[in-house]
């Protein structure tokens, strides 16, 4: 059974599905199927595009988001998770508000990857350059969080 990793942001159209989608391009053959990556928005919009400089970031690093849609996170969204990584602190406390029983399993990316408590900022709307940040830091915080996603991964597998 899959380890079901679900990233978190407001729309849901640009930081959690980079970070989905970078995830997704990291897990190793050996781990196919085993680590799966998904993400949702705290705003709750089905159905919306990427942001267009997410789109064009990602794709400088190898990566093609277009295929993503946006989603509204709900209950049956974060109970299909065994892991849930907020970009903000404003959303752990949101998930955890609005759907209690996910509350062991959510974290903020930065403390479950780091230890530390820093936010990803949000670059909607912004220059393109803020998105390269955005990426660059989801992909260091990813690279971080990956041994411990991986363990959780065996785990569950065993």
């Amino acid at each position: 059974m899959a380890f079901n990793v679900l990233f978190v942001c407001t729309g849901n159209s640009c930081r959690s599905p980079m970070a989905e989608w970078i995830l997704r391009s990291r897990v190793p053959l050996e781990f196919a199927g085993d680590i799966v990556a998904s993400s949702a928005g705290t705003a709750r919009l089905d159905g919306l595009l990427p942001a267009p400089h997410a789109v064009n970031v990602m794709s400088e690093h190898g990566i093609d988001i277009t295929p993503h849609r946006s989603r509204g996170l709900d209950g049956d969204v974060a109970a299909g998770a065994d892991l849930i990584l907020a970009m903000t602190a404003i959303h752990v406390g949101e998930i955890r508000s609005a759907v209690p029983d996910s509350r062991e399993k959510t974290y903020l990316l930065s403390e479950f990857a780091e230890g530390v408590s820093r936010d990803v900022p949000d670059p909607i709307g912004g220059p393109r350059e803020e998105y390269e940040q955005v990426y660059d830091m989801l992909s260091e915080l990813i690279t971080e969080a990956f041994p411990r996603i991986v363990a959780l991964a065996k785990e569950k597998r065993s």
